[in-house]
């Protein structure tokens, strides 16, 4: 069986070994962010929700159960929009970050002198493990959080004025 202080040199060095792997994978290449549209209509309550693909001067292009759906401007209400996999992201960031701020905070508290008692190695482990739990679940509620939200009211000047944010969010950008 593993002690504590163990397990925490091993936790320490997957965090490591993690994050050097994960900056040399952002380095290389580029991805294209791909981003989740909620768009409300006008028209009826209904919310259609797909891949936001494309902007164009009076419509959206938006792909949804394997099929594209192209929706007119006067149709839309408004779009909110997340990325695609934030709440993923969201909770392995939060889960590392309460792993090493748990372990470090309870390693500093120290441990007791008796028999029988944790000793501060103890008490890391045991701050980690839960810190990375506390972070993995405050990640997860804000990464499900929707990111930005452009009320359009079925005008197409509103629309019009929007463009250009509208294109960030589009697939087909690729500046």
């Amino acid at each position: 069986m593993y002690s504590t202080r163990r397990l925490l040199q091993l936790a320490v060095a997957l965090i490591l070994i993690s994050s050097s792997a994960l900056s040399g994978t952002l380095e290389k290449k580029k991805k294209a962010k791909v981003y989740y549209a909620w768009i409300t209509l006008t028209t009826h309550r209904n919310k259609i929700k797909g891949i936001f693909r494309e902007v164009g001067d009076s419509s959206v292009v938006v792909y949804t159960n394997e099929q594209s759906m192209r929706i007119p401007a006067v149709s839309i209400k408004k779009l909110v929009f997340r990325r695609k996999a934030s709440a993923g992201r969201g909770a392995l960031i939060g889960a590392v970050t309460g792993l090493v701020v748990g372990g470090v905070a309870a390693y500093a508290g120290g441990g007791e002198s008796c028999d029988g008692c944790y000793s501060a190695a103890d008490n890391a482990g045991w701050g980690a493990f839960f810190g990375s739990g506390f972070g993995a679940l405050v990640g997860t509620i804000i990464g499900t959080i929707p990111k930005k939200q452009v009320n359009i009211n079925g005008d197409q000047r509103a629309f019009e004025s929007n463009h250009e944010l509208l294109r960030k969010y589009s697939l087909s950008d690729t500046d």
